[in-house]
């Protein structure tokens, strides 16, 4: 018989008051992310209904470290003779143990808050996920990505997300001021009022492409923010500095293809292919003949897995691929001397 979570079973759980047997049963429906996200839910709901004292763990950690090193003040020495009471020396043992619990426990809320705070969806390599958000918004996943979402007060306070590779979003305009803003690595921003686009966020490079709306660009040497409009495609340079330029229809149609898992290259390097394989496949690719990695390839394949795209590597290239080991190796076909 499956285990259900509860309300009067967490509410007991985050008292203290469970038994045993349903500590251990809670602690295996956890393993369902399902589970997880009504665990949340209760949390927050009992923390409302509960408010707790929550502790300066660091700044108590360091004043700590600072009495331990202090010799100011010396511990005061057991009288020569004086009796030890056991009780005392239970009482000691106790307090020695309830403090670590809770120092263990603080610990562990601490450097795990992140989880706590943040929804996070993921895709692993070769995987497509598509969802959609409280606030009634679409997006879809690219491989090897991760948006952070938070729990309990996005579409409530804000509604700022946090992106690490590729997605496509369909933002859904409200009547409320709350916009909706895309943070990347290297704290660049998408500012979005209702509106269709897609975020390429990967290697130090993040990419912005508008379909429909509209969408101001910022990063931190740039905080003046870039005005994009439908059809054109934003980059954010290394220096902060935001270059905007137009796509004709098939360039920006080539943007989202990976969405029908298809790679769409123009005059694309075989080093640069090899990085687009990595990325969304996680497949080590090494080219040691320069002339090979110069290389280009036009035109627009599906491909599900790293194998399909190498393969046509090799029929559009002519080339040979070695695998060795959890790399493989381009190399130029050998030429017939016959």
């Amino acid at each position: 018989m499956e285990f259900i979570i509860t309300k009067e079973i967490m509410f007991n759980y985050f008292s203290g008051h469970a038994s045993a047997l349903q500590k251990k049963l809670i602690a295996e429906s956890l393993a369902d992310p399902k589970n997880l996200e009504i665990y949340y839910a209760y949390l927050e709901e009992w923390e409302k209904c509960q408010p707790q004292f929550l502790p300066d763990l660091p700044a108590a950690f360091t004043k700590n470290l600072e009495r331990i090193h202090s010799t100011e003040q010396q511990p005061r020495r057991l009288r020569k003779g004086a009796a030890i009471h056991p009780l005392h020396v239970l009482t000691s043992l106790l307090a020695i143990r309830v403090a670590a619990c809770i120092l263990v426990l603080g610990l562990t809320g601490y450097f795990f808050r992140d989880h706590i705070i943040y929804e996070n969806y993921e895709t692993a390599y070769g995987e497509l996920r598509s969802f959609t958000l409280s606030d009634s918004s679409s997006v879809v996943l690219n491989s090897n990505s991760t948006l952070r979402v938070p729990r309990f007060t996005f579409a409530v306070w804000s509604r700022e997300v946090r992106l690490s590779g590729e997605a496509e979003f369909h933002v859904r305009r409200r009547g409320d001021k709350l916009r909706f803003v895309v943070h990347t690595p290297g704290n660049n921003t998408v500012t979005v009022l209702g509106t269709e686009f897609s975020v390429y966020s990967r290697n130090n490079k993040t990419d912005v492409t508008l379909n429909k709306g509209k969408v101001e660009l910022a990063s931190v040497n740039s905080p003046e923010p870039t005005v994009m409009k439908p059809g054109e495609k934003g980059s954010f340079a290394p220096d902060g500095s935001i270059h905007i330029h137009a796509l004709s229809p098939g360039e920006l149609s080539s943007q989202t293809a990976w969405k029908e898992q298809r790679f769409a290259f123009n005059h694309t390097t075989l080093t640069e292919i090899a990085v687009q394989i990595r990325d969304v496949f996680g497949t080590d690719i090494r080219i040691n003949d320069p002339s090979l990695a110069s290389r280009q390839l036009t035109g627009t394949f599906k491909a599900q897995t790293a194998d399909d795209l190498l393969e046509v590597l090799k029929e559009m290239l002519g080339i040979e691929v070695i695998k060795v080991k959890k790399q493989v190796h381009l190399i130029p076909k050998p030429t017939n001397t016959n």
